[in-house]
């Protein structure tokens, strides 16, 4: 081998080398540490479907009342978020500077009466509850129910149904309109959801819900505004958060 072919050598080694010690020097990030999860909740009466665009790029399209979208992916940083009604260009919402950490997930929720919603971003609680616990977290979609009680509580307890409400306290008192609790931890089990306005306890704003929670279960309860004609002015829905 003469010393060109010698040099040659020793140069493609280096620069392998190089390659390898770059590689591991700057390592390749996991995506669920540079990107971030986000599904959209449109709680807006009287808005049509929807259109969410990040950074003017569709990301989300129709998106109906009152049905959680699936999780889409966007990067970490600061993006530009507008929200149309659906396949025009008629701007209900804009957001030109909405910060989106890595490798955290978020509920997006589009509230209040058109033409004037607004945007809530919450984060969702991906910690594992402690063991034989879940959390669930209650966010009051409704912009004019005003303050509201919440009680989870086991079947069979006196409530705002089989008056009168014994003297038990609410799991979540005085929520605002457009409000959101934080995550409660409860023994995973079965439970009924009483929902009243705020200190009223022989009158449910909706029918009583019954629900099993599972170990190391997280959850999101949202009460909303009916659309017309259906039973009752409230829904609800129960996002999963984790597991």
């Amino acid at each position: 081998m003469n010393r060109f072919s010698k040099w040659n050598t020793w140069v493609l080694g280096a620069a392998a080398l190089g390659a390898i010690l770059i590689a591991i020097g700057c390592g390749t990030t996991s995506s669920s540490s540079t990107s971030a999860q986000m599904r959209i909740l449109h709680l807006s009466p009287g808005e049509p479907n929807l259109d969410l665009l990040i950074d003017n790029k569709d990301v989300s399209t129709a998106i109906a009342y009152g049905v959680p979208t699936p999780f889409v992916t966007i990067a970490g940083g600061t993006h530009d978020l507008k929200v149309n009604q659906s396949n025009t260009t008629t701007n209900v919402y804009d957001i030109p500077q909405e910060a989106f950490a890595g490798g955290t997930t978020y509920t997006y929720l589009i509230v209040g009466n058109a033409p004037s919603p607004a945007g809530q971003k919450l984060v969702d609680d991906h910690s594992v509850p402690t063991s034989g616990n879940f959390k669930v977290r209650v966010i009051n979609g409704s912009p004019d129910s005003g303050p509201i009680d919440v009680y989870i509580i086991t079947p069979g307890t006196k409530d705002c149904i089989h008056s009168p409400m014994p003297l038990i306290k609410p799991t979540i008192s005085g929520l605002a309109s457009l409000g959101s609790s934080t995550y409660q931890s409860l023994p995973s089990g079965l439970y009924e959801i009483a929902i009243a306005a705020q200190g009223v306890t022989d009158t449910c704003l909706m029918p009583i819900l019954q629900q099993s929670f599972s170990n190391n279960q997280n959850r999101t309860f949202v009460m909303y505004n009916a659309v017309p004609n259906t039973n009752g002015p409230y829904n609800s829905l129960t996002l999963a958060d984790l597991n």
